[in-house]
């Protein structure tokens, strides 16, 4: 096994996190695996870039960029990816939804050889009416994706998507918003990637406490599916004939 010590670039996205960056923010570099993290403000109108300029002060990990207007999380996350230094990347939220505990076992399919991105896949705790809403909701985007581009993945939707920073930095995205989880997983599964799906603990927030993707946001990721399988412009190491990918 390959050694994990600061080989992971972290990519957070936040906007209006003051709540709860600073203690995400501590939750990932408490990991022996954090080489750098990257936090894109994407236009904050509460305290979270006051809060990351005081942390950049003291942590010589922390890189902090701020959006000069409010983008999306696909726009942060392709700024951050410009800025990889580290062998290998990942997304993490900044709501406290899933736990970098899970960096070393997302890590491990990478680092033996066994993947070429590796997605942690979540588990749907159903509580109430709007939790079987989304995990439906979730579901039935997996599974279009699969079916759309014949692939084999658990949690299209993940945030926790690990690749190689030398791929990411080639795949050609374009969404600005939400729709950033299904481009990333299309364009993997069209150049036949070996996904790894490795099961990680989930703890969602409500809506009142932050949560910002909603069933509109399910839809455009669906319909924003279907324009990339029909989509003339073709990522070029794409291989249509080749067998289906994730597992």
């Amino acid at each position: 096994m390959a050694e994990k010590k600061g080989v992971l670039s972290v990519m957070m996205p936040a906007y209006n996190e003051a709540g709860t960056i600073a203690q995400a923010i501590d939750r990932v570099l408490a990991r022996p695996e954090v080489g750098e993290l990257i936090v894109v403000d994407d236009a904050s109108t509460d305290d979270t870039w006051k809060i990351l300029t005081e942390l950049m002060t003291r942590e010589p990990r922390v890189r902090a960029v701020r959006q000069p207007q409010n983008q999306g999380k696909g726009a942060a996350i392709r700024r951050a990816i410009k800025e990889l230094r580290r062998p290998y990347a990942i997304v993490q939220d900044a709501d406290l939804e899933v736990d970098p505990q899970e960096y070393e076992s997302l890590l491990e399919p990478l680092l033996d050889g066994r993947a070429d991105a590796v997605f942690g896949s979540r588990n749907f705790p159903v509580t109430n009416f709007r939790s079987l809403v989304f995990t439906l909701g979730n579901r039935g985007l997996t599974l279009a994706t699969n079916v759309i581009f014949w692939g084999r993945v658990k949690d299209m939707e993940t945030c926790y998507k690990l690749l190689p920073s030398a791929l990411w930095q080639s795949l050609p995205l374009r969404a600005m918003r939400f729709e950033f989880e299904p481009e990333v997983t299309a364009q993997l599964l069209r150049r036949r990637s070996r996904i790894v799906n490795v099961p990680i603990r989930y703890d969602p927030r409500t809506a009142a406490q932050g949560k910002k993707i909603g069933l509109r946001d399910g839809w455009q990721a669906l319909t924003y599916l279907i324009r990339l399988r029909f989509s003339q412009t073709r990522d070029p190491q794409s291989d249509p004939n080749a067998s289906p990918a994730g597992f």
